[in-house]
């Protein structure tokens, strides 16, 4: 078992690898995270996932843009977003966890929504449909291809 010390020096060893990597084979691709969508450190857990967020904002040289958020699971962040040189980061957390909700006013909200007993009253049937049953082979990338 690895200490978080031990799990830290190893991350960020192998981070000092994939930038020489990256610098010494021009034509290796950029990784997603950091260069099109941005590498995201989260806070979603801890006792005060706020004071964690605001602590990493601090240390990393960053001029940050504030973001808050719904997801479609339902889910609410706030996140800060920057660059490390050409590094795409966010900082992100749970909403609730870092701001305050503050109530400014009250409004009114019509919907047209189904009748619950109409629907009630529409019959229910069973269908029976055909799907594919697959597996995925997946050779290794680095064996000789099979003639076929």
């Amino acid at each position: 078992m690895t200490t978080d010390i031990e799990t830290r020096a190893a991350y960020t060893a192998g981070l000092r690898q994939l930038a020489d990597a990256l610098d010494a084979h021009p034509g290796l691709p950029l990784p997603t995270g950091g260069s099109v969508a941005p590498l995201t450190i989260h806070f979603l857990h801890g006792d005060d996932p706020r004071a964690a967020m605001a602590a990493a904002a601090r240390v990393l040289p960053v001029t940050w843009a504030k973001d808050a958020w719904e997801g479609a699971s339902g889910g609410a962040y706030f996140e800060l977003a920057g660059a490390l040189a050409g590094l795409a980061i966010r900082l992100s957390a749970y909403r609730d966890a870092v701001c305050t909700r503050i109530v400014t006013g009250t409004r009114e909200v019509t919907e047209t929504v189904a009748d619950p007993a109409a629907l009630a009253a529409v019959p229910r049937v069973e269908v029976t449909r055909t799907e594919d049953i697959v597996e995925w082979e997946c050779s290794s990338l680095l064996a000789p291809e099979r003639s076929a």
